[in-house]
């Protein structure tokens, strides 16, 4: 019979004891009792106890996340987390409400904004 590894640990394929166990990616601890998920704005591509690793600037992800790439950019900001460029403050008249890599939105006729990294139209 296989037995299960610790909730939030893993092994590899054909493993024969539970020390052959390891946190899972996007999950952190100091031994495979106490795995837990990396918290928000935080990613871990790697099984083990190592640290979970910031997302890039201005960008945040769900708890436990395993890869860079679910890193996105907060409101206010555009692109992608993951680019060279990074994630960039909208500006001046311009807006954007929601996560994710979407431009950043012009203010409508009639309407401004003078502050950069607006959230709301």
């Amino acid at each position: 019979t296989c037995t299960a590894c610790p909730s939030s640990a893993t092994s590899p394929e054909a493993s024969t004891t539970v020390s052959d166990c390891s946190c899972a990616t996007g999950h952190t601890g100091p031994t495979i009792l106490n795995c837990t998920e990396c918290q928000a704005a935080k990613y871990k591509p790697t099984t083990g106890g190592s640290a979970c690793i910031d997302c890039p600037a201005n960008s945040n992800s769900m708890p436990g996340t395993s890869f860079k790439s679910s890193c996105m950019c907060k409101p206010g900001y555009s692109g992608a987390a993951t680019s060279t460029q990074g994630c960039q403050s909208c500006d001046a008249g311009k807006y954007k409400p929601r996560a994710g890599a979407k431009s950043c939105t012009h203010c409508s006729t009639g309407t401004y904004s003078p502050t950069t990294s607006a959230i709301g139209a």
